[in-house]
């Protein structure tokens, strides 16, 4: 079972993406503050990271790097939607992934999904094997 590392200030914001996770099949860690996530990440080794980036978050920025020199982990950034040069500037910083708030939990899933499959191989159907024919 994939597991995501969810890191979200606002408790109820944090349970409502974990309810979604959860329901699509994954094993989620959640963390209230960026501090803990880095730890979190350390001690579970989650194949995704989705990190909200809030006013009062120490720089989500930082995290991103600090991540990428631990890991290749994707991260996917909930952010505020600033703007374009928001978005750009968390992709930039080692980001896979920006959405903006209020965040749909069907694109944020699928999003998941997406970046897992390319990543980590998860979510793969086995590929069908041809039947031999046999000549009589």
């Amino acid at each position: 079972m994939p597991k995501i590392l969810m890191i979200e200030e606002s408790k109820a914001a944090r349970k409502r993406v974990v309810s979604a996770l959860e329901q699509a099949g994954f094993e989620v860690v959640t963390s209230a503050n960026v501090a803990q996530g880095l730890s979190r990440l350390g001690e579970s080794h989650p194949h995704l990271v989705i990190l909200s980036d809030s006013p009062s978050a120490v720089n989500t920025g930082e995290f991103c790097a600090k991540v990428r020199q631990l890991s290749r982990v994707p991260i996917i950034i909930i952010g505020s939607g600033k703007g374009e040069l928001t978005s750009v500037r968390f992709l930039q910083m080692g980001a896979d992934a920006y959405m903006t708030k209020p965040v749909s939990l069907a694109v944020l899933v699928a999003r998941v999904h997406s970046l897992l499959r390319r990543t980590q191989g998860l979510d793969r159907k086995p590929a069908r094997k041809k039947r031999a024919q046999h000549q009589g």
